[in-house]
């Protein structure tokens, strides 16, 4: 890098990546005067929104939006049609489910894609009167972003088409990826993330949603909390898909199993006639 550009073939995503820390200091101790000029001032990240600090540090941005309606029907939709060619049960499994719990939790894909057996579970009510099935996301099973575990009610519209079913039949405790199946490769791109690039992939290439303002998978994250901004209260939505808490007060209490569950059942479910709710043979990996 010289002169304060990003050099020509280094794309926005690796460049965030590897250098968004950077950025952020340089712009701010430019912003305050402590640096004679910022050396990250022309880089232009295309997938982050940037704060502008004045004429010289303007990053333009993309920015991402969650999916319309129809979008969403479309990908739940095709989710239920035959995977033809050579594809693992796992990644059949895949498509059947992650876009529905995506869709019904807000969670991250990778939140998603390395649920275990055991991560489905009965959780007690706070007056401990009811038992609600719930999805524990934690970094016992892989990459969570603030490291920390919480637990997010099932939606009841995919406990009638069969996922808890789907998810005790399961003979590998990972319900998305097989372990045994790994080819070494990198910490930094797990099984779990291979699984959620090729969501993103058939959803752009095969179901032609190409525009770029989408993020084919986190796109259902911002749909979810479009849904329940102005019906939630954002401690319960921070605390259900996991976002940061806007002050230290919010950090404390829990969610209780019973509020997170009356907040999703609040997503009016996406039915289809009837066809979510007829088993496949191949929705279980075995």
């Amino acid at each position: 890098m010289g002169g304060g550009t990003a050099r020509a073939g280094l794309s926005g995503d690796r460049y965030q990546s590897g250098s968004g820390p950077y950025q952020k200091l340089f712009t701010w101790a430019y912003a305050k005067q402590r640096l004679p000029s910022n050396p990250f001032g022309r880089v232009v990240v295309d997938h982050v929104d940037k704060e502008e600090v004045d004429d010289e540090t303007v990053v333009p941005t993309i920015k991402k939006r969650e999916y319309y309606l129809g979008e969403a029907r479309n990908i739940l939709e095709a989710t239920l049609d035959p995977v033809k060619g050579k594809v693992s049960l796992h990644s059949k499994a895949a498509r059947r489910w992650v876009p529905w719990l995506c869709a019904y939790s807000g969670a991250r894909v990778g939140e998603i894609t390395q649920l275990r057996k055991s991560d489905v579970y009965q959780a007690k009510s706070q007056d401990e009167t009811e038992l609600i099935w719930v999805i524990m996301i934690t970094p016992e099973a892989g990459h969570v972003k603030d490291h920390k575990k919480r637990e997010v009610a099932i939606h009841p519209h995919l406990i009638e088409q069969g996922f808890l079913k789907f998810a005790e039949a399961s003979e590998t405790e990972t319900l998305f990826f097989d372990p045994s199946k790994r080819r070494g490769g990198k910490r930094a791109n797990p099984q779990s993330a291979k699984a959620g690039e090729r969501l993103a992939k058939w959803i752009r290439k095969d179901l032609k949603i190409t525009d770029p303002e989408i993020s084919p998978n986190h796109a259902w994250r911002h749909r979810f909390r479009s849904l329940l901004m102005n019906r939630v209260h954002p401690q319960v939505l921070d605390g259900i898909d996991g976002h940061a808490p806007a002050s230290e007060g919010q950090k404390y209490g829990r969610v209780w199993p019973e509020v997170s569950l009356a907040a999703v059942s609040l997503i009016e479910p996406y039915r289809f006639d009837g066809r979510e709710l007829l088993h496949r043979p191949d929705d279980t990996p075995s």
